[in-house]
């Protein structure tokens, strides 16, 4: 048979809509395969609750004004013809007798641990090999090799994917932002269609509320960051935004409101004036907005006190509210690391400023906050316990991030990504002593996510004069080496090891526009990747400011104006732990 397809990778998804990640993984994907079929799903397995918002024929004209321009991918109706639920099992086969081809099944990397939860996972061990893409919050060496030990064929692509998400798409909308984070041919789409409105009914109203624009402008900002909790940590998308964007609802309202509209006001006897709107919020959100969720209700109703029965949910609006960008209080960058560190650490750093904040300025302390704090801090304390006991525990042997596959027998790769890989596998278990312990978790909807962190398997040295903390100042010396090198200005390095277990160095920058942030990070991001064979653990950016996070090094690039505001240095320095590469 002519130009025979040898080897097909299965691209699966709700694409509701496809975003620049997603366009990003396809065009990276069709340079590595001979064959590329992008499949919209009818009905997730996983995503029951709240599913496509777009009709699948849309979602199909969105995949293709994306994908206009790679010869060799296909977006397939198959499980959109077929309807009801779709299974990988099924497609897997089906595109088997199609192509006659080797199947390899694209996932991200927080699919991983619940590959035995699949339809037929024992057919599938024997049908495909899983290409795993590395998702930000979601460390896939660990997983890999539990995935390989059950009897999984894995690889670990050698790129990561970007922020972008299709619930922020749908936050931009609901705010009409003209700027989405889709190709842009999808976004006349969208807008041509008046396609994912679907928040809209909250938005709209705001002004029957007496929300100011500050109020709405945080509100945004809040939403941004319980999206991006969320999905670190296996938290419906969907049910955070409802959560987020109601949150603050009743913030200019009391019991008068009530009265005057023919409603019962929540009790709200012993609390505080200044967070009664929380209680106000939900009993809002329930007889304005119709929402009858509990989970959702309980987090607006806890996300100015906290509690000591919080579901995750709670706990990711308590910390987005906390921690979102627009908030820059003497202490929030520590809090912001600990809840990327895990929900429940977060919570007791938060809880903890909180009632210091209000004890210093003499304001009114809730019980149940007092209550809560109780709570994380014994939670926290266990944690520490745990991770002593086990400070002398092996760290299991990395998996490397390369296209080749784990257990093959024969190796294609060209020897310069070979030797690369043989690089990275070493420096992923340097990296892995250093690296937090990440809680895995899915954003399946009817796969229980572990309910608590386990305890890290290592314990970071941090003695200045341990082998570890030498390697990770010579990393971090080379890293601001490059950021000199590439322009960056006052780039500093800030030994934070005894004074974080999240890293040994900060390495920071700063850079002149929004185009040389990226430039930095994506320069940095090029070093280490092709010149050391390492991968970055996290990113996360914006317009202003970008952090890669190396394990034993994190590195920040920031616009002055940003950097001042986050001020890192006056958070960590003590003037004898930093060092100044340029001035």
């Amino acid at each position: 048979m002519e130009n025979k397809i040898e080897k097909l990778a299965l691209f699966g998804g709700s694409f509701d809509p496809v975003t620049n990640a997603h366009r990003d993984i396809i065009e990276k994907l069709s340079e590595r395969f001979d064959e590329v079929v992008v499949m919209p799903t009818a009905v997730s397995p996983f995503k029951t609750k709240n599913s496509a918002s777009a009709s699948g024929d849309r979602r199909v004209d969105m995949l293709k004004r994306a994908c206009r321009d790679f010869k060799n991918v296909t977006i397939s109706r198959y499980e959109l013809k077929r309807e009801g639920v779709s299974y990988t099992v099924d497609t897997v086969e089906h595109l088997k007798d199609k192509y006659d081809a080797d199947v390899t099944t694209v996932i991200g990397s927080e699919e991983l641990p619940y590959l035995n939860k699949w339809k037929d996972c024992a057919r599938l061990k024997e049908l495909t090999t899983f290409y795993v893409i590395e998702r930000k919050g979601y460390p896939a060496d660990k997983a890999a090799k539990k995935a390989i030990d059950r009897g999984y064929r894995v690889r670990i692509a050698p790129f990561g994917v970007g922020s972008e998400s299709s619930s922020e798409v749908k936050l931009a909308r609901a705010f009409g932002r003209e700027k989405l984070p889709v190709p842009k041919a999808v976004a006349k789409y969208i807008e041509k269609n008046g396609l994912y409105e679907d928040y809209r009914f909250i938005t709209e109203r705001y002004d029957e509320f007496g929300l100011r624009r500050e109020r709405v402008e945080h509100t945004e900002r809040v939403a941004y960051s319980a999206i991006a909790l969320a999905k670190a940590y296996g938290v419906s998308a969907h049910d955070a935004l409802v959560a987020a964007l109601l949150h603050d609802i009743a913030k200019e309202t009391d019991e008068k409101w009530f009265e005057r509209n023919g409603l019962s006001a929540p009790d709200t006897s012993g609390m505080p004036k200044k967070i009664r709107h929380a209680l106000y919020g939900a009993a809002i959100a329930k007889s304005c907005f119709g929402i009858d969720d509990e989970e959702i209700l309980d987090a607006i109703r806890l996300h100015t006190t906290g509690g000591d029965d919080m579901s995750e949910l709670a706990e990711v609006i308590f910390l987005a509210d906390y921690i979102e960008e627009g908030r820059n209080f003497d202490g929030v960058e520590k809090i912001r690391l600990a809840a990327r560190e895990s929900l429940k650490k977060g919570m007791c750093a938060a809880l903890e400023r909180t009632l210091a904040f209000l004890e210093e300025d003499g304001g009114e302390i809730y019980v149940g906050t007092l209550t809560a704090y109780e709570h994380y801090k014994n939670l926290c304390s266990k944690g520490k316990k745990a991770a002593k006991k086990t400070a002398e525990a092996v760290p299991e042997k990395s998996v490397k991030k390369t296209d080749k596959p784990v257990k093959a027998k024969v190796d294609s790769k060209p020897e310069a990504e070979k030797e690369s890989a043989v690089k990275e596998e070493s420096a992923k278990a340097e990296r892995e002593k250093h690296a937090p312990a990440k809680k895995e978790s899915a954003e399946r909807a009817d796969v229980a996510a572990p309910s608590e962190n386990a305890p890290a398997a290592t314990v970071k040295q941090s003695e200045e004069n341990s082998p570890d903390h030498e390697k990770a100042h010579a990393l971090a010396r080379e890293i601001g080496g490059w950021l000199c090198e590439k322009k960056g200005r006052e780039v500093m390095l800030i030994d934070v090891s005894e004074r974080t277990i999240v890293t040994d160095y900060f390495v920071i920058a700063t850079a002149n526009s929004t185009t040389q942030v990226r430039s930095l990070a994506d320069y940095v991001d090029e070093k280490m990747s092709k010149g050391k064979g390492i991968e970055p653990l996290h990113r996360d950016n914006n317009p202003q400011w970008y952090v890669v996070d190396y394990g034993n090094v994190i590195v920040h690039v920031f616009l002055k104006s940003v950097r001042e505001v986050y001020s890192l240095e006056r958070l960590w320095s003590d003037g004898n732990n930093e060092e100044l590469l340029d001035d």
